[in-house]
């Protein structure tokens, strides 16, 4: 989760400097990219190298740079929800392919990483439960609708995959019959995915 922010943050907020918009677009880039194709940005093989040179370091510009986005993205939140959403999606939507393609090209790297990403969702949902009851309930109605409609559409797409999943799952039908997306139901509250 963390690396499409950095990635976003590399391409969204540092522009190649001395450059203006016009001399990138003159050059054949596009502003805040190197004007060569196949060569990586300079600020994305800077922060490479300071990676494998001082990972602490390395973290810390991490953790100022997604701070940076954040303000960022609070800030076009309230100023153009428009362009926000726009962003919100094409981020998803650039994390998700890449993921797709770490899943294709590097299976234990992928399995790695959503692990790390379930503990560090299941700290989060435990520090929420702790701290904010009533938003973690809601939040736990929500996700069980969401899971109520994955699984519908599951079933519907691939229908393999969805008898897989009962396998696994096999309370799934019983507690989660139809019309439990109208009325959904605080489920499992350790925070598993089903």
């Amino acid at each position: 989760m963390k690396r499409w922010i950095v990635w976003s943050l590399i391409i969204g907020i540092i522009g190649m400097p001395g450059l203006s918009q016009a001399e990138e677009h003159r050059a054949g880039g596009r502003p805040g990219r190197p004007a060569q194709p196949g060569r990586p940005h300079p600020e994305a093989e800077r922060l490479r190298q300071l990676r494998e040179k001082d990972p602490a370091a390395f973290q810390k510009e991490m953790e100022q740079k997604r701070a940076q986005m954040k303000e960022r993205m609070e800030q076009l939140k309230k100023t153009d929800p428009e362009k926000f959403e726009k962003m919100k999606k094409e981020m998803a939507e650039k994390r998700r392919d890449r993921l797709e393609r770490l899943k294709k090209e590097n299976p234990e790297e992928f399995k790695k990483q959503m692990a790390e990403r379930r503990e560090k969702m299941q700290q989060r949902l435990e520090e929420l439960k702790k701290n904010n009851p009533e938003k973690y309930k809601e939040l736990m109605a929500k996700r069980s609708a969401w899971r109520k409609r994955w699984v519908d559409e599951m079933k519907e797409k691939n229908p393999e995959r969805y008898k897989r999943f009962l396998k696994e799952h096999p309370n799934w039908e019983k507690e989660h019959g139809e019309g439990a997306a109208e009325h959904p139901e605080p489920q499992q509250e350790s925070g598993e995915h089903p």
